[in-house]
């Protein structure tokens, strides 16, 4: 989870830098219309692919309608969170970045845990956490129309 909304350009920098192998990216894009007609915060969910931590046909069919629509005037901010995986001896550097807000290794740590417990198929255990309701609550300014 990121400080603040982080550009796709930087987000794809970031990705590089801390050899991270993303999967699932959130990216907030706000409708900035002094009266907007609509709730103005639009969550947009972005699946990795090989190549690309955020591949822009995939941004663009979900930004399009939104940014088509002439009620609206939406503004891509850029990823606030995003699921991936990292080396464990480059959680340190990621986690001093000063672009990072909150690392999240819960899943992993539950995991381990169950794993001690001789729990069966533990390493596969599907572990939920929710870091975008964390950004939400946390880090994101509330909306202030101007």
């Amino acid at each position: 989870m990121f400080k603040n909304y982080m550009p796709v350009e930087q987000f794809r920098a970031f990705v590089q830098k801390h050899g991270l192998k993303p999967g699932l990216s959130y990216l907030r894009a706000i409708d900035e219309n002094p009266v907007p007609v609509y709730a103005p915060y639009y969550t947009i969910k972005v699946n990795a692919s090989n190549s690309d931590p955020i591949p822009q046909a995939s941004l663009g069919s979900q930004l399009t309608p939104l940014t088509s629509d002439p009620q609206r005037q939406v503004a891509l901010k850029g990823v606030y969170v995003t699921h991936a995986w990292i080396d464990a001896k480059q959680l340190q550097a990621l986690a001093a970045d000063p672009s990072v807000y909150y690392v999240d290794i819960a899943a992993n740590l539950v995991r381990s845990d169950l794993a001690k417990a001789g729990v069966a198929g533990a390493a596969q255990a599907q572990v939920i956490t929710y870091p975008q309701l964390i950004f939400n609550s946390l880090v994101e300014k509330p909306y202030q129309s101007k």
